[in-house]
């Protein structure tokens, strides 16, 4: 289908819900083609809207809401001493260890 640019702007809202996955919307001025809307099957909507963090109506993270700091006190950064420790573990693990792990066992 191919629609004038003003048509998309006074209508796109009708124009995706009338759309159906895999549909091309042309967009053309004077006639020329400038642009073209391919409608998503649904599985890549939901991951799209996964990724972009807005939903289907383009609505930042639709009606979820992030707070920031929410999760403050959810994770704890190791100390100097216990980040020498593990240094110091995955050293011996390296040095120590056994080439290809699965014939240690």
């Amino acid at each position: 289908m191919q629609v004038s640019a003003q048509y998309v702007r006074e209508h796109l809202d009708d124009l995706i819900d009338s759309a159906e996955p895999g549909d091309e919307i042309e967009i053309a001025r004077d006639g020329t083609p400038l642009a073209k809307i391919i409608v998503m099957p649904k599985h890549q909507c939901a991951a799209t809207e996964l990724h972009s963090g807005a939903d289907h109506n383009g609505n930042p993270h639709g009606s979820k809401r992030i707070i920031l700091g929410a999760g403050r006190g959810e994770l704890r950064v190791p100390s100097d001493e216990e980040w020498k420790a593990m240094d110091k573990e995955l050293e011996d693990l390296m040095l120590n260890g056994p080439l290809f792990p699965d014939e240690a066992r």
